[in-house]
């Protein structure tokens, strides 16, 4: 997968992409997983648009596509490769 965020281009796997971007973007302590991050992110889409945002049950990297198919959807990134 490849997206781009504000003109910088990411790039993996969906975990791939949320561990660049939790380590861009905070402390590692702060957010101490991928899963930790990825429960930030629902909340913040939750709040940014005032609509649930349900995830997956499953894995890591299930949940981890579905939110970056959430961001892409209210446009917080733009997906460049499936």
């Amino acid at each position: 997968m490849k997206i781009m965020i504000d003109e910088t281009i990411f790039q993996g796997t969906p975990v791939d992409i949320l561990e660049q971007l939790r380590l861009l973007t905070f402390d590692s302590s702060e957010f101490s997983t991928t899963d930790a991050y990825i429960r930030f992110l629902q909340y913040a889409v939750r709040r940014m648009t005032g609509k649930p945002c349900p995830l997956p049950e499953g894995s890591t990297e299930q949940r981890a596509a579905a939110i970056l198919e959430r961001l892409e959807a209210i446009g917080a990134l733009e997906r460049l490769e499936e």
